[in-house]
């Protein structure tokens, strides 16, 4: 993995401020509280026991690092309908198994960055296809923060191995295009009134809600493998199935429809794709309702 093309390539994103991280099989960051730790040195994280990957820390404070993660054929092709490149002359984080699944990387500009205002950082998505047949999902999504990182090089859980296309390494990394940023600030501003936005930024001020992990419907749970993003019950009962590529509810769910062992009462549909709301089935009150 540690190629001279590799360290150089590392020795320069850190030169610019970027945050590397030593990560593990299932992607996950082997470095304690890693949203806010300090980055390590390259030969530091070469050097870490354990290490299958190397991460690359997102956001406003690292460097100005973006990415727009393209999760399948559907998610290529709904960013070419906005008009945008799928190949564009920049880094490209691609996977040798899979040609349909890559990151685009960015390097906003300072002035850029001033335009985001007040509160740069985001995490969005455009949902593009439901899981389906032991399918995962697809999405176009776009992380800008902190809370977020993506693996850049070394090997993925599926047993692929990430590669930079000839020409799309280290050294091709720019800022967006002038039309490259006006579609990432359509979706900085769509994010910002996502409820899903919402729904992190509050779920500390709200003692009525308690996190589901994981989440008895799709699965979704924090630690290695998991997702920083999670489904919730609320005070009545009810469980909030949030929308994912990785996790999600299973596809063509109807309104009465069981799983394990819930109920589907209604789905919402958001920017970031269906939230499915769901309450504990009980065939016996629906006997006593059947006969009232």
């Amino acid at each position: 993995m540690a190629s001279e093309i590799l360290i150089h390539s590392l020795e320069r994103l850190a030169h610019q401020g970027c945050c590397l991280l030593p990560c593990g099989s299932n992607k996950n960051p082997l470095i304690k509280s890693w949203p806010s730790a300090s980055g390590l040195s390259v030969q530091e994280i070469l050097q870490f026991p354990g290490i299958q990957a190397i991460g690359l820390r997102l956001g406003p404070s690292d460097a100005r690092m973006f990415c727009i993660d393209l999760d399948g054929q559907s998610a290529i092709e709904k960013l070419q309908k906005h008009g945008l490149n799928p190949d564009p002359d920049t880094w490209i984080i691609a996977r040798t198994g899979n040609p349909h699944r890559k990151k685009i990387a960015y390097r906003l500009s300072s002035s850029q960055l001033s335009d985001l205002g007040a509160n740069p950082s985001f995490q969005g998505k455009i949902h593009t296809k439901g899981a389906a047949d032991g399918a995962k999902g697809e999405a176009i999504e776009l992380f800008f923060s902190r809370n977020r990182q993506i693996v850049i090089a070394g090997r993925h859980p599926d047993g692929d191995k990430y590669v930079w296309p000839d020409g799309r390494g280290v050294d091709a990394l720019r800022a967006p295009d002038d039309f490259e940023w006006q579609f990432i600030k359509e979706c900085h501003s769509r994010a910002l009134q996502s409820p899903q936005r919402q729904h992190r930024a509050d779920h500390s001020q709200r003692s009525n809600t308690r996190r589901a992990n994981p989440c008895p419907i799709c699965g979704r749970h924090d630690g290695p493998g998991g997702s920083s993003l999670w489904c919730e019950y609320n005070q009545s009962g009810l469980l909030f199935c949030m929308p994912g590529t990785t996790f999600t509810a299973p596809a063509g769910l109807r309104v009465g429809d069981v799983v394990s062992g819930w109920a589907l009462k209604k789905i919402t549909q958001t920017p970031d794709g269906p939230v499915h709301v769901f309450g504990e089935h009980d065939p016996e009150k629906l006997k006593r309702q059947n006969h009232a």
